[in-house]
């Protein structure tokens, strides 16, 4: 296997299984490649939870993956 990547919001009720999905592969496989393609919120329209969901999840990306590509969810919905 030459690695894995990863597509998921980072601001959703998932965004913590997401990071632990992530976290466990990188404990189980530390030499593979890591890389993540990961939705951003839309500030106009997110609430708290949702900003500190993107916070905790911004930091297990910058922890675990080699490769990291963020994509915002407004500019995507225009």
């Amino acid at each position: 296997m030459f690695g894995c990547n990863f597509v998921h919001a980072t601001y959703d009720n998932s965004s913590g299984s997401s990071s632990q999905t992530i976290n466990q592969f990188r404990e189980r496989f530390p030499d593979k490649i890591c890389s993540s393609f990961s939705l951003l919120p839309n500030v106009e329209t997110t609430n708290t939870i949702e900003i500190y969901n993107f916070a905790f999840s911004l930091h297990q990306l910058i922890e675990n993956c080699d490769f990291v590509m963020l994509f915002d969810y407004q500019a995507i919905e225009n």
